[in-house]
């Protein structure tokens, strides 16, 4: 066997030292031409290995060669080395060596790195990127020949990852590179893990000796959550701001969120177009003079969606001013009023009703009948904004004697700027309609359309605002947050106690409402509410929020038919009267339900629609109609499957009122989809129009002015059904009784009006309520899901410990 003698380091190789024996063998020969190739193995042993050294790896060196002797000496100094195969190649009494090796990794702690955290986005590419160093003098070349993708593995040991893609670029240090792995996170609702571990493992390519595979790491990124924007506290008190001229103050932006991706812009409006005043989330208003009062606007960017908040700041010209500086609480959103909390926390309830976030549209008759009004917001059904409509006029107050000890509330998200069906199949097709036709057609024709020839839609960017909550539908539900607290103030957890829970399904919608209610409800307080959340998942059964989604069955198209027999019959008067003024254009019916949806998404994102003055009163009547017999069909009476997608919720509240054992918590909360409210209304057996047929209820040539089923009055945004349990004491003892409010009126459950109030008495309702759930607890049976050990026919997450 010869013996060679090979200076592995090159005159550019600076880190590379310390030689090193191992013995090689001769395995192959083989003569090509003129050329002879030997193959020698080189066996790794007998040789130590030095902690933070490196290995100089070339592909190709210089060699020479001396006969006689049985030794190979190589410089080898690394922790990660795996092995080297030698090729001899005479050729013309010339010799040539080809060394292919392993890799070598750095060996001290710096060798593996990634990114320590990742601030989670829903819109925003969330990538990671892991980093191994490696001292390799040919790494281009191994690139190349995609050596590396398959011999080293970037792992995340704890989550998927997606489009891994493998990079290389040159460090300082010659012979020293960079390898950087970049993975995308993909859906981050589908993270549910604090840390990312990242692990690397060496795969050896060439392994004779079948070597362990080696690893590396792991490598720790921290994940940060991504938070839905929300008003602070402070946004209740600086709507208006009262100040003296002269004066200086200070106003915070009362827009929170992901601060890693929020920005802040101030604009300024006194008088068209607005513009822009700061970049800063604080803006300082110095000197105030008269010229300087207005509307100011903070908009909160955070690449996912925009919130916006509005002030108004009003100069007084005289001197005197209350000493109570409620401006300047309200501007250093630092302060916390401590003391007087109940005094400061109902002066933000007055004020608060004191807002007007819309117009009035109200339809008045002539003066001989001027209590004649007619308030087109009151008959938008599903788009309407939040109203109480008190036609039974029973006291919503506890009745006298009685104080409420628990109640339960299913709310509706708040005021959306567009409903995806609504936009996608009848407010889209007349836009686009509408964009092309003010080209060349003349709207002024008919004095109440001249506004469409300068009209700009408010829905500016669907892909962000599709069902997601307005400004006034976040302000309108941390409103209600306040109110709760404090009608049941009582109700409420100590500071001390276990943290307050809400219930809402997983879309955004309905947990920024959830979020915003959160808000109001703690106002003043240290205590903070948890959101809990209940995906919206089709394989829950009836253990869900959105049973609609559950059960196989339902079919979101019900009543669609007759409504639209409905509209093609009431929009024929108004077709003839805006057809017969305007050129060039023809309206249809669908154009009809389009203007008449948008003064209700119009009124709710810019507080006013000119849509809402091109309809008479039976127009709008008409309008109501039309969502009436869609909803009677789709969700409620009309629908057998109603009762039975609505019992499950029913029977768990009636559960957590009648027994105290089962929870520790007296107030519950819970939002959710319009859908929800009309099937719990059914599974009660309110609003039952038994006297007659489908057919009778909802003629769809005429208005059934005598029906009870009016969607407007129990599914506008935000409207709520509750249930409270009243404690009455008598002469002789307490009792317990049952009432139910419906958007804040009083809802006589019926055949059970004996208690105070017209309550039931607690006892009397859990038969009420046992007798229906009888008849409608079937939900697995009827929504025909597929019998499994997993199936889910009650609703249990209320009592579930998060």
């Amino acid at each position: 066997m010869s013996q060679i003698k090979i200076p592995l380091i090159p005159a550019d190789c600076l880190l590379c030292q310390s030689a090193y024996e191992v013995d090689i063998q001769l395995t192959d020969e083989q003569l090509i031409g003129n050329r002879t190739i030997q193959r020698i193995k080189i066996f790794l042993k007998n040789f130590e290995i030095e902690d933070s050294s490196y290995i100089c790896l070339i592909k190709i060196c210089p060699i020479i060669v001396e006969y006689g002797n049985d030794g190979i000496f190589l410089n080898i100094t690394s922790t990660l080395f795996s092995h080297v195969f030698l090729s001899l190649i005479y050729f013309n009494h010339s010799i040539l060596c080809s060394i292919q090796t392993r890799f070598t990794i750095f060996s001290n702690k710096t060798s593996l790195s990634c990114t320590n955290e990742i601030y989670l986005h829903p819109r925003l590419n969330n990538y990671i990127s892991t980093q191994l160093k490696i001292y390799n003098c040919r790494a281009n070349l191994f690139f190349e020949q995609n050596i590396y993708q398959t011999s080293i593995k970037f792992q995340h040991t704890n989550f998927s990852t997606y489009n891994q893609t493998l990079s290389i670029k040159s460090l300082e240090q010659i012979c020293e590179y960079l390898l950087d792995s970049t993975s995308y996170l993909g859906n981050i609702s589908t993270i549910e893990i604090n840390e990312l571990l990242t692990t690397v493992t060496i795969f050896p390519f060439y392994n004779p000796w079948k070597k362990d595979i080696q690893t590396l790491g792991p490598c720790r990124t921290k994940f940060i959550s991504y938070r839905d924007m929300f008003f602070t506290n402070d946004i209740v008190n600086i709507r208006n701001i009262n100040v003296e001229q002269g004066q200086t103050i200070q106003v915070h932006c009362p827009i929170n969120g992901s601060q890693k991706y929020l920005k802040y812009t101030w604009y300024y409006q006194r008088y068209q177009p607005k513009y822009q005043i700061s970049n800063n989330r604080t803006i300082i208003l110095r000197n105030i003079t008269e010229q300087m009062q207005g509307r100011y606007m903070c908009v909160g960017d955070d690449g996912n969606e925009l919130l916006e908040f509005e002030m108004t700041l009003h100069v007084l010209t005289h001197n005197k001013t209350n000493k109570i500086s409620f401006h300047f609480i309200i501007i250093n959103s630092t302060l916390r009023i401590m003391l007087f909390n109940k005094i400061y926390f109902f002066l933000l309830i007055i004020t608060i009703n004191g807002i007007h976030l819309y117009k009035e549209e109200i339809i008045r008759a002539h003066h001989t009948y001027d209590k004649y009004q007619f308030n087109i917001l009151h008959h938008l059904s599903g788009i309407a904004p939040y109203f109480e409509a008190n036609t039974d006029e029973l006291n919503p107050d506890p009745p006298e004697g009685c104080k409420v000890d628990k109640t339960a509330y299913l709310i509706r998200h708040g005021s959306v700027y567009v409903d995806d069906y609504d936009y996608d199949y009848i407010i889209n097709p007349f836009l686009k309609r509408l964009n092309k036709a003010v080209k060349y057609v003349d709207f002024s024709k008919l004095l109440k359309l001249s506004f469409l020839n300068k009209w700009t839609s408010p829905i500016t960017n669907p892909k962000q605002q599709i069902e997601r909550l307005t400004k006034s539908g976040i302000f309108e539900a941390l409103e209600l947050g306040m109110k709760l607290s404090y009608r049941y103030e009582k109700l409420l957890p100590k500071a001390n106690q276990t943290s307050f829970k809400i219930w809402t399904s997983s879309s955004k919608r309905t947990k920024q409402s959830a979020l915003a209610i959160i808000q109001g409800l703690f106002s003043g307080r240290k205590l903070n509410g948890k959101v809990i959340d209940i995906p919206e998942d089709k394989k829950r059964g009836a253990n869900t929020l959105t049973p609609t989604k559950s059960c196989q069955k339902y079919n979101a198209s019900k009543g669609s038919q007759e409504a639209n027999i409905w509209l093609q019959h009431y929009s024929k008067s108004i077709l003839k009267k805006f057809n017969s003024k305007i050129f060039n254009w023809n309206f249809i019916p669908n154009d009809i339900l389009a203007m008449q949806q948008l003064c209700g998404y119009e009124t709710v994102i810019r507080g006013y629609s000119p849509f809402c003055s091109l309809f008479t009163t039976e127009e709008w009547m008409s309008f109501e109609y039309y969502f009436d017999i869609k909803y009677y069909h789709e969700i409620f009476y009309g629908n057998y499957l109603s009762p039975y997608l609505g019992m499950p919720w029913v029977k768990a509240t009636t559960d957590l009122l009648s027994n105290d054992i089962l929870n520790n918590q007296n107030m519950y909360l819970t939002v959710t989809h319009r859908e929800m409210l009309p099937v719990i209304l059914a599974a009660l057996g309110f609003y039952h129009e038994s006297e007659y047929s489908n057919e009778k209820v909802f003629p769809l040539d005429e208005i059934n002015h005598e029906r009870i089923w009016r969607a407007s009055k129990v599914i506008p945004f935000l409207g709520r059904v509750a249930l409270e349990r009243l404690n009455c004491s008598s002469s002789h003892s307490n009792e317990l009784f049952i009432r139910i409010l419906v958007n804040s009126s009083v809802k006589p459950i019926p055949g059970c009006t004996q208690g105070p109030g017209e309550s039931c008495h607690l006892n009397q309702f859990i038969n009420y309520i046992n007798k229906r759930y009888h008849s409608y607890k079937d939900f697995t049976e009827v929504c025909q899901i597929k019998k499994t050990n997993h199936s889910i026919d009650h609703l249990t997450f209320y009592n579930k410990k998060h």
